[in-house]
């Protein structure tokens, strides 16, 4: 699917959400793995941008299983997400067929653990990414984050943002569990 079809196939999605009085739902995974978070990474001129994996919540799926599936088509990695660290609300102006409309919008994040190896490979963004762009997957440390301003992540909010960090920041600060042998 090209760019343009996935953008008209989620514009009428958009439309149709509209005219029923409900929400366009996202789900988004905030993959810890190996102590960093995976971001899908690209260059926009100049600047690097970050994309967290996740995407737009199928008919009949709950958030958390949309961060877990599109955790595995976007990075390639089986995550389990074991803390919903919150949801945003946003609105959007668009028009369909010569109508302007807003179309309400709320996206979920979910806090997961990486599971097995990253590869480092993207296996796919369906439509939405410009493959003109090169995209690679890349980890961020704590001490990475806290030079990222919010937004530069799927446009975050710093609530959700500061919420996330406080966090990573207790995951890394905990103490590794004891090994006891069988005895």
């Amino acid at each position: 699917m090209s760019i343009e079809e996935y953008s008209q196939a989620k514009l009428e999605e958009s439309y149709r959400l509209y005219k029923e009085g409900r929400f366009f739902k996202k789900s988004r995974a905030l993959i810890i793995n190996r102590n960093r978070l995976v971001v899908l990474s690209y260059r926009d001129g100049k600047k690097e941008k970050f994309v967290l994996p996740g995407g737009g919540i199928e008919e009949g799926e709950g958030s958390k299983k949309a961060a877990v599936r599109e955790s595995m088509e976007e990075v390639g990695m089986k995550v389990f997400p074991y803390k919903f660290i919150g949801k945003e609300y946003y609105s959007c102006n668009l028009e369909y067929n010569g109508e302007k409309f807003q179309s309400k919008r709320v996206t979920f994040y979910y806090l997961c653990k990486g599971i097995g190896k990253l590869e480092g490979i993207v296996m796919g963004l369906e439509g939405e990414f410009d493959k003109t762009k090169e995209l690679s997957v890349k980890t961020l440390s704590y001490e990475d984050l806290l030079t990222i301003k919010p937004h530069k992540l799927n446009s975050m909010r710093k609530k959700t943002f500061e919420k996330f960090m406080e966090e990573f920041r207790a995951l890394l600060d905990k103490k590794p569990k004891k090994k006891f042998k069988n005895a």
